[in-house]
This record gives structure tokens, C-alpha cells and sequence, in this order.
């Protein structure tokens, strides 16, 4: 049986990054662009982000893709657009006229969101609609479904698993075509060069090993796909992938590079990933090529918190003071600046190691207006902090008798 699917904007999109791993990628995540591969992989991005990208096939043909995701609880929302052309084709009439058409032109559009379950456990879906034109006469569209899902095993090891394309299928005349569904299975494995290998050209280095195979969803296999990423000095990326299969058109070896830049501006953090890819298939001619760029509007870098002065430590011999005066104390038992003193006040020292808990301290307010048994006038709310030590509050012992009595 020909295991060759049909060929439209569906199975056409394909970031970079992917197609320079062979198309190896439904176990990788944090990257909105992959949302063509497993519906979960925006899981992790905790920004905006766009990312842009072209092809050009092996047969001239054309595609284009734009993904946009942003955090929204609980998750991350996604909305994606696909452009495909098969370029001009000859018709010819029975008369022996010949004019020119567009072979084939798709549109997809995708609206997807993805949010995590654990710490470890993550899952997406997208629903996409197809539009499509076949030489400039004939139109069928149709509605698909994709989810997926990824699980970290751990800090280095995760498995992902995608059913996409799965829908009503397109009519362009009389004959129905089926939608191209496929069910996908994988892993990632990160290393570190330096404590794995022993060698690494420099202390970022990661190497990431990828491997996926593919099946239709009728359970007929299609390829077994595997690629090598090795990141190195924070800002390049190397990439090789290759794909087997029993089909001789799917069997296909790739090549990649991404550079990755940050900047401040801010207000915000851009960081740009600049991927490309180019599939060397079964001939030197016409080999596809696919540059993408992504975008992610990060926030500004934290700024360090700025020093708290220390709490001033209560004295073991004072009262508590409430947080609000009582209701019978006057206004002027509660200062909002410290009080004046004279010249003789100020001779006395702040803290007298020989006093006694008999012995008055000079108070806040002359004596004639502080009622017997009134709580010491002492607001914490009104405190506020300054570079020298404030004085010892004035405080009335309780057991001192009460002033005009003394």
C-alpha cells in the first residue's frame, strides 16, 4: 500500500528548528514555533512571542508560517497561519492551448492553547481550519484537530506523544480526500558535554539528543526520525538529523544552525532566535531550505531588592504601645514630630544606667496635661525610620504614681 499521504498545507508546516533535526522535535518544549509538531510544546514560555518563518521545496514550491503565543491562565494560547503554493503548472485543452495556473494554494489557520497539569506533566491541543485551491478553479476545505502531550521524566530525560490532522477531510470536486493523520512518539535526552565527555568548548555547552517515530493513524508506519543539537557558547546551535523510512520520497538527511541574541530595552528583554535548515532529500538539486526567526518580549531583568533598615529591638523594660492611641488620649499625647526640648533637657543623657523603675523620665508633654493612668504616647504608625538612632521613647512606668500627685 502507498503510504505517501497527501500533501497540503497541513503537513507542509514545519519550523526550522524541527526540520533541522529531521522533523524530530514532539519531545521538545518551551518553543512556541513547534506548535506544528505536539500542541504542548509552548508550555514554559512565560512571555510573548512571534516567530516568522519560509520554506523553498525541492519542486519550487513555497510555504509560510507565523506563530503567536502569550501566557493567559492557566496556560498559553496560540494562534497560527500557514501559507502554501505549489507554484505554476502548464494546462494544455483538448484544442492544444496551453495556459498557466496555480498548481495548488492552501491557507491554515490555527488557534491552539497548552498549560501544564504538574510540575512535570504538560498537554495542548489546536483546532485548525483549511482552505484550498486547486488549479485556480477547484476549492475544498476542512476543519482538524491536534493534541498532545509531554511528561518530564527527569531534569535531562522527557517523552512527548502527538495525534495531528485528525478532521473532516476536503472535497475539491467529487473525490474525497482524507485528512493527512499521523500518530507521533518520542524522547529528548540532555547532556553536558563537560561532565558527560569530559570536553566541551565552553561551561554553557548542552548537547541534546532527539529521537521520534511516526506512524499514520491507521497504525501503519512511516518513518523513524532522529537528530543532534549541540549548543555552545550561549549563542550557537548546531544541528544534523536524518530520516528513515520504507518510502524512498520520506527518507531525507538534514543540516541546521540557530544563533540566538538578547537585548535590553527597558522595558523589556528581546530575545531573537535565528534558526535555518536545509533538507538534502535524495538529490543535490533543489534542495529545500527554511530560514525562521522567533521573538520572545521578555521582561525587564530583575533589579536587585533595595536594603530594608533593620526593626528597631523592643526594650525589655518598655511598655507594648497599642498600634492606635485610645480614645480618652488627646491629640497632643500624639506627636507627629519629636518634641522640643530645652537646653536643660538636653543635658540629660538618653539612657541613665543607675535609674530605677521609681524615677520619672522627663516626659513628652509637661505633666499637667498627661491624665492619670493614660497609655504612653507612643504611635509605631507615625515612626519612621532615619539614618541616626531615634532617642529612647519617654515612657511612664505604671507603677509611678500619677503626675500632680507625685
Amino acid at each position: 500500500m502507498n503510504k505517501v499521504q497527501s500533501v497540503s498545507a497541513l503537513n507542509k508546516a514545519e519550523p526550522a528548528r524541527a526540520k533541522g533535526l529531521a522533523g524530530a522535535a514532539v519531545a521538545l518544549g518551551r518553543d512556541a514555533s513547534l506548535i506544528w509538531i505536539n500542541p504542548a510544546s509552548p508550555v514554559g514560555t512565560d512571555s510573548l512571542s512571534l516567530s516568522v518563518g519560509g520554506q523553498q521545496g525541492m519542486f519550487g514550491e513555497r510555504s509560510g508560517q507565523t506563530v503567536a503565543a502569550g501566557p493567559v491562565e492557566p496556560g498559553i494560547l496560540t494562534a497560527g497561519f500557514v501559507y502554501y503554493d505549489t507554484g505554476s503548472v502548464d494546462l494544455q485543452n483538448p484544442e492544444g492551448r496551453t495556459w498557466q495556473v496555480i498548481g495548488q494554494q492552501d491557507f491554515l489557520g490555527a488557534l491552539g492553547f497548552a498549560m501544564p497539569f504538574t510540575n512535570r506533566a504538560s498537554a495542548g491541543f489546536s483546532v485548525k481550519y483549511l482552505h484550498s485551491e486547486l488549479a485556480e478553479k477547484f476549492v475544498a476545505s476542512s476543519v482538524d484537530l491536534d493534541a498532545g502531550i509531554q511528561f518530564q521524566y527527569t531534569d535531562s530525560f522527557k517523552v512527548g506523544a502527538s495525534l495531528r490532522n485528525v478532521g473532516t477531510g476536503y472535497k475539491y470536486k467529487k473525490e474525497k480526500t482524507p485528512p493527512p493523520s499521523t500518530v507521533t512518539a518520542g524522547m529528548a535526552m540532555i547532556f553536558l558535554p563537560a561532565a558527560t565527555f569530559g570536553y566541551s568548548l565552553s561551561s554553557q555547552d548542552i548537547f541534546l539528543l532527539v529521537v521520534d517515530g511516526e506512524a499514520t493513524a491507521s497504525g501503519e508506519p512511516l518513518s523513524l526520525r532522529g537528530g543532534v543539537e549541540y549548543q555552545t557558547f550561549g549563542m550557537l546551535t548546531l544541528r544534523g538529523g536524518a530520516r528513515f523510512s520504507g518510502e524512498e520520497g520520506m527518507r531525507a538527511y538534514s543540516a541546521g544552525i540557530g544563533i540566538l541574541a538578547r537585548f535590553n530595552t527597558g522595558e523589556n528583554t528581546l530575545t531573537g532566535h535565528l534558526d535555518y535548515a536545509i533538507d538534502l532529500g535524495n538529490s543535490l538539486i533543489g534542495l529545500p531550505q527554511m530560514l525562521n526567526l522567533t521573538v520572545e518580549f521578555g521582561p525587564p531583568p530583575a533589579l536587585p531588592a533595595p536594603a530594608q533598615p533593620p526593626e528597631t529591638p523592643a526594650d525589655e523594660d518598655s511598655v507594648p504601645a497599642p498600634e492606635q492611641p485610645p480614645a480618652q488620649a488627646p491629640e497632643s499625647l500624639a506627636p507627629e514630630e519629636p518634641p522640643s526640648t530645652t537646653p536643660a533637657e538636653a543635658a540629660l543623657p538618653a539612657e541613665s544606667p543607675s535609674a530605677t523603675p521609681t524615677e520619672i523620665l522627663p516626659p513628652a508633654e509637661p505633666p499637667s496635661e498627661t491624665p492619670a493612668g493614660a497609655a504612653p504616647a507612643i504611635r509605631r504608625d507615625v515612626m519612621i525610620p532615619e539614618p541616626m538612632p531615634l532617642p529612647r521613647p519617654n515612657i511612664v512606668p505604671e507603677e509611678s504614681p500619677a503626675p500632680g500627685k507625685q
